[in-house]
């Protein structure tokens, strides 16, 4: 699934001398299109789009909360953000002690989502990396032990990160912990 959320519309200048142009963007639930002149001018279709007034709360709702539950039922699956500096990927994530971001609500989840099923047996792990420059970086190591891991993949297919730490956690508050530590 892929998903955007849109942060604010804003001029953007063509070149330093140039008369700024602006570039507005109009957004439904699955597109945004350019509006250049009142045309549009090029449009790009997602899964979902979030409009800025949208919450955090309402994106992990729409978006991520059924991927959590299905990992818990045992499937793979994946949460991330990508985009410039500066765009909201932090806030989206982790959000505030008022406002959690997708991270602290789906660590809730997972530990909730567990409570359902008594007749299983669950070891949770949790690790913390940044993908930053095409390199791969274990936040959870002091930053003066950091160094590239690599990423490899097993014979049956399977891909990891070659020493990324892993430690063992049984509630959101060690989950939480960790995550802040890195």
């Amino acid at each position: 699934m892929l998903a955007l959320l849109i942060e604010s519309n804003r001029e953007e200048g063509a070149s330093e001398n140039a008369e700024p142009v602006q570039i507005f963007w109009e957004a439904d639930e699955k597109s945004i299109h350019q509006i250049d002149d009142g045309n549009s001018t090029k449009s790009f279709s997602f899964d979902r789009v979030f409009a800025a007034h949208e919450t955090t709360s309402q994106l992990y709702n729409g978006i991520a909360k059924p991927l959590v539950v299905h990992t818990v039922e045992g499937y793979n699956g994946t949460i991330f953000a990508y985009g410039q500096t500066s765009s909201g990927k932090t806030f989206t994530m982790m959000g505030t002690s008022r406002t959690p971001g997708v991270i602290p609500q789906a660590v809730e989840d997972v530990f909730q989502s567990i409570k359902n099923f008594p007749e299983k047996e669950f070891l949770l792990r949790v690790s913390y990396m940044e993908i930053y420059n095409e390199t791969v970086t274990d936040l959870l190591v002091d930053s003066w032990k950091r160094k590239p891991l690599e990423v490899r993949e097993q014979i049956n297919k399977n891909i990891y990160v070659a020493d990324l730490t892993e430690e063992l956690v049984t509630s959101s508050a060690q989950v939480l912990a960790w995550i802040r530590k890195g």
